[in-house]
């Protein structure tokens, strides 16, 4: 796993995150637009009420168009060196619900 991979560490010295936290945790539910798995993690988009916004949580299979429930940290310019990406904004989550379909 590289650097800035984990929700729980990385980007330099242990249990300092990549990216700037936002204080308190964000609540968001969804639909799942894509899913991408790396370092571990698995990366959702999800489309929300406000406007899509990243997830990442531990490796699990969910599927697009799955609605999901999740609560988190807000990292903005969250850096992923396995993926070569930083995310503008993104929630680092232990646990995401997926709900069930109407």
């Amino acid at each position: 796993m590289g650097h800035g991979d984990s929700p729980h560490g990385g980007g330099g010295m242990a249990g300092q995150p990549t990216g700037a936290p936002e204080p308190g945790g964000t609540m968001v539910q969804g639909t799942v637009t894509e899913t991408m798995d790396s370092g571990g993690y698995t990366y959702l988009n999800v489309r929300t009420s406000t406007g899509p916004i990243w997830v990442a949580t531990s490796q699990r299979v969910i599927e697009v168009g799955a609605t999901v429930q999740t609560s988190g940290m807000v990292m903005r310019g969250f850096r992923s060196n396995t993926l070569d990406r930083t995310f503008d904004q993104l929630i680092l989550t232990s646990t995401v619900e997926v709900l069930p379909t109407p």
